[in-house]
């Protein structure tokens, strides 16, 4: 059974959200990184990223926090929030 996640980047410049996503867990992992992927996708490494989302990343000098919002099993309840 999967478990889905909703998660937050916030500028560290200017303390604003940019962007709410959805992820779902690895059924193995072995750090937070690994066990929120999508999270960190593009934060920690050069992940697949729209152009407006690197735009907004460099601008705040790549300084972005990422924060994990809600955790559940239900990919209705996650989508809700």
């Amino acid at each position: 059974m999967s478990e889905f996640y909703l998660y937050r980047h916030v500028r560290k410049d200017l303390n604003v959200p940019f962007y709410v996503g959805i992820g779902t867990k690895p059924l193995n992992y072995s750090k937070e990184t690994q066990e929120f992927k999508r999270a960190f996708c593009g934060v920690i490494n050069n992940g697949s990223r729209s152009i407006w989302w690197k735009n907004v990343f460099l601008k705040s000098n790549s300084q972005v926090d990422v924060e994990i919002l809600y955790v559940t099993d239900s990919w209705d309840t996650v989508k809700e929030k």
